[in-house]
């Protein structure tokens, strides 16, 4: 009997250790960096390692096929784990400069109004647009062998700038830098993106009659393997100084940097292996791990001024203490004109206070002076004195005349 349960009980072992080990196999794991970026640790590899001369040729087969062929399935879900994962935080972000910092998941509805500019490195965004995981975002100017040199010489597409604006979209994506390092320099690539921008920006005004909202991306890295194989200029330690350059470039200009390329290297510096769509060629296309990625970057560092409000306070001093306060939010770009409150004996430093709202709070202090006082009292005696008169009583100089009394002659 004892024997009997003591096989019972290793089946019974047996079966759950054949569970655990099933379940590890066919279930994906996902996980979080401790900047809660989301990882796939699936062993999905890209299915093509087409070799790519120096000069960018990547194709839009070339990106079908390594989205894991089939459409592009494997793509789908990588990015459906990266946008379930993506954790939330309670509220949008206030922006206050630099790199956008992380936000909510925005909705795939926040693309609709976005247009991307980009080289063979976005092409592959293109999928993301008809899963409606970038909303309807339009994508017609990611194109091969792109960059802002050949942007400003009417190269490839002819003046981008007012084609870009005829589609009447709100905000303007920008990835470029991989066919300018090479042609022009770190120098060249960023005053020619500057360039781009400001026609774009002008184009708008001119047509639409409204600046855009203009998020430029950050550059991504190579792969070790390729780093340093692809132009002298172009490699991981210029891509860092050209990223910087544009971030300052950014906010001296009122436009947003977007850091993809933060979330895309590996410990030692790289372009991460499983985020390489083409490891033995250029080593810098994304794999459908990589896309997923910066898709889920894209929709976790997002931003529009319409989300922001900013609080304004002034304070209103009154011998040495703060009478009374005012407060109020205003959104970015928003204009204010506070009258002071008049207080009867007091002159006040600042008669309004005006502004416009940028990207902060503002905090505002106005100051009571008490007027001098006069030698005039201010209150009547209490009693009144009695009048006095220096005028002598009136004197008469007419003489006084006096009736003798009546006699009378009759006898008694």
């Amino acid at each position: 009997m004892e024997i009997e349960k003591a096989k019972i009980a290793k089946r019974i072992i047996a079966l759950i250790a054949l569970a655990a080990i099933t379940i590890g196999i066919f279930v994906p794991v996902m996980k979080h960096s401790k900047d809660k970026k989301p990882e796939v640790t699936t062993t999905t590899k890209a299915t093509t390692e087409k070799v790519e001369t120096t000069t960018e040729e990547a194709t839009e087969e070339e990106e079908t096929a390594a989205q894991g062929g089939g459409g592009g399935n494997g793509g789908a879900k990588s990015e459906t784990k990266a946008e379930t994962a993506a954790p939330k935080p309670a509220s949008k972000v206030i922006y206050t400069g630099g790199a956008l910092p992380y936000c909510d998941y925005v909705d795939n509805s926040y693309f609709n109004e976005a247009v991307f500019i980009g080289d063979s490195v976005s092409l592959k965004l293109r999928y993301y647009v008809s899963n409606g995981s970038l909303g309807s975002a339009n994508m017609s100017f990611c194109v091969g062998n792109f960059g802002s040199t050949n942007a400003l010489r009417g190269n490839i597409i002819s003046n981008i700038w007012d084609q870009v604006a005829a589609t009447g979209r709100k905000r303007v994506y920008i990835m470029l830098g991989m066919n300018d390092l090479n042609a022009v320099g770190v120098d060249g690539a960023v005053n020619n993106m500057r360039t781009l921008c400001y026609k774009i920006q002008n184009a708008f005004a001119a047509r639409n009659g409204y600046n855009p909202l203009i998020y430029i991306q950050s550059m991504t890295p190579i792969n070790q393997k390729k780093n340093g194989t692809n132009g002298k200029v172009l490699n991981n330690a210029n891509i860092a100084i050209y990223n910087q350059r544009l971030s300052g470039m950014a906010a001296a200009n009122g436009w947003y940097f977007v850091d993809v390329a933060s979330v895309m290297y590996n410990d030692a510096g790289f372009l991460r292996d499983d985020f390489c769509g083409d490891p033995n060629a250029m080593g810098l296309h994304f794999s459908a791990a990589g896309c997923a990625q910066w898709v889920w970057y894209l929709h976790t560092h997002a931003y529009d001024p319409s989300w922001a409000v900013y609080p304004l306070t002034i304070r209103y001093h009154k011998d040495g203490v703060v009478f009374n306060t005012y407060s109020q939010k205003y959104k970015a770009g928003d204009t204010f004109n506070i009258p002071s409150p008049t207080v009867n004996g007091y002159t006040v430093d600042k008669a309004t206070i005006s502004g416009t709202f940028a990207h902060a709070g503002q905090e505002f202090d106005v100051y009571y002076t008490a007027k001098p006082t006069t030698t005039v009292p201010t209150t009547a005696p209490t009693t009144v004195p009695p009048e006095t008169t220096t005028t002598p009583p009136e004197t008469t100089t007419e003489p006084t005349t006096q009736t003798p009394p009546e006699t009378s002659t009759e006898a008694s």
